[in-house]
């Protein structure tokens, strides 16, 4: 078996999923840094199904945003991503033109676990 014949640890779809949650995830960071918000921690989750047929594109995106901080509001949080996901994202705006992409986030006190 040549190494050819082994599949990468990450292929170039799920580099896709990688970019989008890179670029949305930068976004929201930086937004609300602006709106002076401070966010103990922050992770972003992409999930995705492809259609069946060549050339198997991603089909439905799921991306999980999970933020955690005090006093986080609500209304900050859903502006930053509404934000992100209708204006900034570039890989997002182009993948969304193949693909539903769906998100959902969670807000977390600090060191709360995700269940």
């Amino acid at each position: 078996m040549s190494h050819l014949d082994k599949s990468p640890a990450v292929g170039p779809m799920q580099l896709l999923l990688a970019a989008l949650g890179g670029c949305t995830g930068m976004d929201i960071i930086s937004i609300l840094k602006k709106k002076r918000v401070e966010l103990a921690d922050f992770q972003v989750k992409v999930s995705a199904e492809r259609v069946q047929d060549y050339p198997m594109v991603w089909k439905d995106i799921e991306v999980t945003y999970l933020l955690w901080g005090e006093n986080l509001k609500v209304k900050d949080v859903e502006q930053a991503i509404e934000l992100s996901e209708q204006k900034y994202c570039s890989v997002g705006i182009m993948l969304g033109k193949a693909a539903t992409i769906k998100s959902t986030y969670r807000i977390l006190k600090p060191g709360e676990p995700v269940r």
